[in-house]
């Protein structure tokens, strides 16, 4: 019995560990996202993608 409670307990570390991991992610993702929605407008993000060419592209992916 005592062999069962190492394993849950190291098992349930290990998944505290991977949530902790994707929520960190996920936080730090929305925190850019939300930054960049509140201080860079649609109307300014459109201006530089409208253009044709390579750099309107790449700027368009990146954001």
């Amino acid at each position: 019995m005592n062999q069962f409670f190492k394993q849950w307990r190291e098992a349930a570390y290990t998944s505290l560990g991977f949530i902790w991991m994707v929520l960190w992610a996920f936080f730090r993702c929305y925190i850019t996202s939300s930054s960049i929605q509140i201080f860079i407008t649609e109307k300014r993000m459109q201006e530089p993608i409208s253009n044709k060419g390579g750099k309107s592209v790449l700027l368009g992916t990146f954001l």
